[in-house]
């Protein structure tokens, strides 16, 4: 429209109208849901990991000593120690008909073993291991109290989603250090996280995600029987999503945060069988800052379980002593990954050595 106005100029007006296609640089409703599921169920496995690390640690009495060994080299914080290593290897591991692989060219020490020897992969090791250092009872400080730090990793693997088909596994590294005098012991743990995985669209998106966490935990103990604790969470970390439907790759931030409390009750200790229930709570929730056409997204999970456990101690007659046991109850999930009731069933095999101060564990759960 050209309207004229005094003084011989023209003004003109355009007036349109049309439909407006999709952006294609935002990603889908359905790419978006996904991908919430996905991260629901990383921060689900972090938050369960830390959950079963420092829970384990809680539950079980520290070994006096501070010893260990890196790269097969001796560390002694007692220079009057003797550790059980060689410079071929680990004496403990040939002594119990194990030894390490490193998947390509045989034995990664050295040293035969006896015949029936068990092979396990060095990456195996990693995420089946444990470490736990003590001060000694002479060690402890003015107030009576005792310092300790320990070490686990683990992995867990994840399938679900339906439609979307989510999949993906999750791997952490965590230390910690605790302070333990009277009844009351409280400590701090740093966790380190890798996941990747994928979920089903216009194909295979792929998504990864790297997350460190800080996790302070309490426990008192209420009896010699009963005791309390309590878990939380923060953490900082980044997440790649490789969206196949878009065809983009975006780079965005993450945070998650956590909350877990549990109570443990031992009701039988005789001739070194323990049988013992508990109970947990975990809350966790994941949130993904928008970014590249990714809108923000925020992600929650709940889980709530119950089980009884057995065990029974297990003497050595190289000094140590072996602890195995089980554990089976139910499990309840909410939020934004699956939700209902299950079954959960659990083992662990625990070596300790108070001569030596070693603690090593090896464990599994899985979900029914």
């Amino acid at each position: 429209l050209t309207f004229s106005v005094p003084g011989g100029q023209t003004v003109s007006y355009i007036v349109g109208a049309g439909i407006y296609g999709e952006d294609d640089n935002v990603v889908s409703e359905k790419s978006v849901a996904a991908t919430r599921g996905w991260i629901a169920r990383f921060g689900r496995a972090v938050g369960s990991q830390a959950v079963e690390a420092i829970s384990s640690r809680l539950n079980s009495s520290a070994p006096a000593g501070m010893k260990m060994t890196l790269a097969g080299q001796n560390v002694n914080f007692d220079a009057d120690s003797t550790l059980p290593f060689t410079e071929d290897g680990l004496s403990l591991f040939e002594k119990n008909g194990l030894v390490l692989w490193d998947g390509k060219e045989g034995p990664a020490f050295a040293g035969g073993a006896p015949a029936g020897e068990r092979r396990m992969l060095l990456s195996d090791l990693l995420t089946r291991s444990s470490f736990h250092f003590a001060a000694t009872e002479g060690a402890a400080d003015v107030a009576g109290g005792r310092w300790s730090a320990w070490g686990r990793a683990a992995r867990t693997s994840f399938d679900g989603g339906g439609a979307a088909s989510i999949g993906g596994d999750v791997t952490t590294a965590m230390l910690g250090m605790d302070y333990e005098l009277g009844r009351f012991l409280t400590g701090v743990a740093v966790s380190h996280a890798r996941g990747e995985g994928d979920f089903q669209n216009e194909g295979r998106s792929e998504i990864e995600a790297m997350l460190t966490s800080v996790h302070p935990y309490l426990r008192y103990a209420v009896s010699e029987r009963l005791s309390m604790w309590g878990i939380l969470g923060l953490g900082r970390g980044e997440m790649t999503l490789d969206d196949k439907e878009s065809e983009q790759k975006i780079d965005t931030d993450i945070e998650m945060s956590m909350g877990a409390f549990g109570v443990r009750g031992a009701l039988l200790k005789t001739g070194g069988v323990e049988l013992a229930v508990k109970s947990d709570l975990l809350l966790t929730q994941v949130e993904a800052d928008e970014k590249d056409g990714l809108e923000s997204i925020s992600a929650s999970t709940s889980r709530f379980r119950g089980m009884v456990e057995a065990s029974r101690a297990v003497a050595l007659e190289s000094g140590g002593s072996l602890r195995p046991s089980v554990e089976a109850g139910l499990r309840h999930d909410g939020g934004d990954a699956e939700e209902g009731a299950g079954l959960e069933l659990g083992g662990r095999i625990r070596y300790t050595n108070p001569a030596w101060g070693l603690t090593m564990e090896v464990s599994g759960r899985g979900l029914m």
